[in-house]
């Protein structure tokens, strides 16, 4: 298994079979499994005295994949070594409460176990208020992001390549190349070509995870998407949507069932 991988590394250094780096910088360290984390701190020569040889870069409220557990439990003791940082430099300010509003009542972890506090956060910039539309019927919805992403591409400030819709629905993507408009699959190990490659993005939340964009689409019109009853969803669930909220730079369509 890929976990059992992992556990076979960690056995080969510390059996002296691999010689460790001298500093090991880690992101997005709250999707690392217990065992990748221990692997992370054999790799790191925290004995031998160096400066800096551990650094753990990473979110809570980006946590998608498992359940948390406090990073002291893979032997990284972080306790008055950690700080938080509270400068949003990608997404705007009305976007980030806009996100941060999609966890409200949830407790965070700060990755070793305490709550994060979000007092003090704030952007760097402001934009536009995030665009809500209530939709009846799939097709309702496909229409509402269309017309959305036509005005975005009308006055040139947006090209293709910076729009993303997500997650990726057929009947959005048919209904913007029945518009004229060019779409881009966004697919599970594929990089994004960028500029190269013209194309609304469409993906799935999890793979749109650590990209950004100038505008993202949300397309949330199903009865059954937890957006819809975001109070009372899952966690992981809800953390999804904040980080699919997340990608967006500038301006954010959020689609709901009506």
């Amino acid at each position: 298994t890929f976990e059992g991988a992992i556990h076979q590394a960690r056995l080969a250094i510390e059996q002296g079979n691999f010689e460790k780096f001298a500093h090991v910088l880690v992101d997005e360290a709250q999707d690392f499994s217990l065992e990748a984390l221990r692997l992370i701190r054999a790799l790191s020569p925290i004995e031998e005295g160096g400066i800096d040889p551990l650094c753990l870069a990473g979110d809570g409220h980006q946590r998608i994949y498992r359940a948390s557990f406090p990073v002291s439990r893979a032997g990284i003791e972080v306790r008055g070594r950690s700080r938080r940082l509270k400068i949003n430099y990608r997404t705007s300010e009305q976007i980030r409460k806009y996100a941060q509003a999609i966890l409200q009542g949830l407790e965070i972890d700060n990755l070793n176990g305490e709550t994060v506090e979000i007092s003090g956060d704030h952007s760097v910039f402001k934009g536009p208020e995030p665009l809500v539309i209530a939709c009846a019927t799939p097709e309702e919805e496909a229409k509402a992001i269309v017309a959305w992403i036509e005005g975005l591409l009308k006055d040139g400030r947006y090209a293709t390549y910076e729009i993303c819709v997500t997650p990726y629905k057929p009947l959005i993507r048919s209904a913007l190349g029945d518009a004229g408009i060019d779409t881009h699959q966004l697919k599970p190990r594929e990089d994004d070509p960028g500029m190269d490659v013209p194309g609304v993005r469409m993906g799935t939340i999890k793979r749109i995870k650590g990209l950004e964009f100038k505008a993202v689409g949300l397309a949330c019109a199903d009865l059954e998407d937890p957006m819809n009853a975001i109070a009372h969803a899952d966690i992981l669930d809800r953390c999804e949507r904040y980080v699919a909220a997340t990608r967006a730079r500038e301006q954010l369509l959020v689609t709901l069932k009506r």
